[in-house]
């Protein structure tokens, strides 16, 4: 996130939390937001693929996995860590 200093910067987010089995609402005012690339980044495997992608690959934090047994039907996820589900920010100018 920029270093400007002309505004003040206001985060939300909802994760989900593990440890709680729940969603968690964290909010915060700052210039320095910790972002991740992984943050709530969803990897949904295709039952039918030809050259399936190991899902050992996806097993970091913040990453959900999506599977569907291609017999029943049944979708099931596998989640690494806490994982974003939403974030709004929002930049305030500060007055002259």
């Amino acid at each position: 996130m920029s270093d400007n200093n002309e505004y003040q910067r206001f985060v939300s987010s909802v994760w989900w939390s593990e440890l709680e089995n729940k969603p968690v609402l964290r909010q915060s005012i700052t210039q320095k937001n910790k972002e991740n690339i992984r943050d709530g980044l969803y990897v949904f495997h295709n039952p039918y693929a030809k050259k399936p992608i190991a899902p050992n690959m996806f097993k970091l934090d913040g990453i959900t996995q999506v599977f569907v047994d291609p017999d029943t039907r049944k979708i099931t996820k596998e989640r690494n860590g806490d994982c974003l589900m939403h974030r709004l920010t929002m930049n305030i100018i500060k007055a002259s």
